[in-house]
């Protein structure tokens, strides 16, 4: 029974007090109605805050300046994340370039190549053809490379491995206008 009573002793004197404080908050006049005294037992909003006209100007400043002082690190946290991410843009760009100018190399390379093997294989073309044109009659030759078939720089180049004599007859078979034009080009273009 002794362990009984103290327990209860103890919730009656907490109780009491309760009822006490409650007591004294109507006599003072601090609450005035029970549902005033449930918004404060209850607040949504932090009781203790004191109204923006009895705020000290030193405590208000010391707030601003904390305020600020985050701002501060914040801004310098973005300031170094964008350097950051500059020098990574200004690396990427060099990166891209060098590899624009070595593929612009090795482009070139490559058409240093083509180039040298197309005029490898028409210089091939060339020689098979020039010993049957020589054989060829003037008339038939003239024939041939005046219909338009053959393209004109091929026409010029294949005269200039003619023997001279031959060339000389298929010119003057061919019309004249076309004759003076692959003779100009035959002064152009030569082979490498």
């Amino acid at each position: 029974m002794k362990f009984l009573l103290a327990p209860l002793l103890i919730v009656g004197m907490f109780v009491s007090f309760g009822a006490a404080v409650v007591a004294m908050l109507f006599y003072t006049n601090i609450v005035s109605t029970p549902q005033e005294l449930a918004a404060l037992l209850q607040p949504g909003e932090d009781s203790s805050r004191l109204a923006a006209d009895l705020v000290d100007a030193e405590d208000e400043l010391t707030r601003l300046t904390a305020m600020v002082e985050g701002y501060r690190q914040s801004y310098e946290a973005q300031l170094d994340s964008l350097n950051d991410e500059r020098v990574s843009l200004a690396t990427t760009t060099a990166q891209v370039l060098q590899l624009q100018a070595n593929l612009q190399q090795q482009v070139a390379a490559q058409q240093v190549v083509d180039d040298s093997v197309a005029s490898r294989l028409m210089q091939q073309q060339l020689d098979m053809l020039a010993p049957s044109f020589n054989k060829i009659k003037p008339d038939d030759a003239a024939a041939i490379l005046s219909e338009g078939s053959v393209p004109d720089t091929l026409v010029a180049l294949l005269m200039a491995e003619l023997q001279p004599q031959q060339v000389a007859k298929i010119m003057g078979r061919m019309d004249v206008t076309y004759a003076a034009h692959i003779t100009q080009l035959m002064g152009k273009v030569v082979l490498p």
